[in-house]
């Protein structure tokens, strides 16, 4: 079975790669990966399809969970009707039972960067968007269904992106408003400067976290990777050397969590045993701000991530987040790292997110 997931638009490199550390977290086999601009398609087994709500829910990069149906040749203004064709050619008998009610979307997969409705051939192409939804419409009433827009039995969407046609019925829209929710402006403490719940939501999983996995921010400030990590069913640990801050994360987490624990260290010296813990996620402070006992930013966090090495347990994974590319940092640690997003948070700060490792 074929699944594709639907990309938001926020970040290049991040959101596919969510998706997958997500599937491994959950333990869902896939293989045959295909990304086209904002989509990703995967294959799995079918009886994976009942398990694809908890990967949907934990998301925080991606608009829908989608089954292929079929696929479609591109649209340009003289490939409409080979579109259609290939949508009458795909057997819609298994999935639609008489009287059950549907919708047709058909939308374009967003992609950062991508011009694609821009162009004056995209524009032709908008303009056929509603004929395209007419003429799929009238190929899934054959079957014995009536329309219902707002809540129907059977969603269908034409998902179109540059190269390829993705005609599809949605099995999970994941619910993005839920991380409005948590803004930092909207919790019990604030304190600016810190990552955004769907980037601290993305960073649990690339970690690949699990419930019941114990986890450590170790520069943790009002909490927000705490909150996220938390709210999937880690046990979560979090440290900072501002008693005021772990004061403020005290009032956030109690706000979200049932149970935390929080504690008044140095990163640099952690007081947690060898090999105990099975995730560490960080932003560490940048720049003349991270001036902490005497040491310059780089050096606290090179001396954070030995101390890393040390609590992590093998094959488990840390995720560190800094205002510029610290491999070779990380790798003398000992650590090996998978994976590095980059991502722009405004003219003069782009933020590196190092996927590591311990071997």
């Amino acid at each position: 079975m074929q699944i594709c997931f639907e990309l938001s638009g926020e970040d290049q490199t991040l959101p596919p790669r969510e998706v997958c550390a997500v599937l491994r977290a959950e333990a869902i086999e896939y293989h045959h990966s295909v990304e086209y601009p904002g989509v990703l398609i995967v294959e799995v087994c079918d009886d994976c399809k009942e398990r694809l709500g908890r990967v949907g829910e934990r998301l925080a990069m991606t608009h829908a969970i989608h089954q292929v149906i079929t696929t479609t040749p591109p649209i340009e203004e003289e490939s409409i009707e080979k579109v259609i064709e290939s949508i009458k050619d795909a057997d819609l008998s298994e999935l639609i039972e008489s009287e059950q009610t549907y919708s047709v979307r058909v939308r374009y997969a967003r992609n950062p960067g991508d011009n694609i409705r821009s162009s004056r051939s995209s524009r032709s192409s908008q303009r056929a968007l509603p004929q395209l939804e007419a003429a799929i419409g009238g190929i899934v009433k054959r079957h014995g269904s009536r329309v219902d827009l707002k809540t129907p039995d059977l969603p269908f969407k034409l998902l179109l992106t540059p190269g390829i046609g993705i005609f599809t019925i949605t099995l999970y829209t994941v619910d993005r408003s839920s991380f409005e929710h948590r803004k930092p402006q909207k919790r019990p403490f604030f304190h600016p400067g810190v990552l955004m719940p769907r980037i601290a939501r993305a960073l649990v999983n690339l970690a690949e976290v699990k419930q019941g996995d114990l986890l450590l921010d170790p520069f943790c400030g009002t909490g927000g990777i705490l909150i996220e990590a938390g709210l999937l069913g880690a046990r979560v640990i979090g440290s900072d050397i501002q008693r005021g801050i772990i004061r403020g994360a005290e009032m956030n987490l109690s706000h979200y969590l049932n149970d935390h624990t929080l504690i008044y260290q140095d990163a640099a010296n952690l007081s947690l045993r060898d090999k105990s813990l099975d995730a560490v996620i960080t932003d560490p402070p940048y720049g003349r701000s991270a001036r902490i006992k005497g040491k310059g930013s780089e050096k606290l966090v090179e001396e954070t991530l030995t101390e890393v090495q040390r609590v992590l347990k093998e094959r488990k994974k840390a995720v560190i987040v800094y205002n510029k590319p610290i491999t070779d940092l990380i790798l003398n640690t000992g650590l090996t790292v998978s994976e590095c997003h980059v991502q722009r948070v405004h003219r003069s700060l782009n933020r590196y997110i190092h996927v590591a490792e311990k071997p």
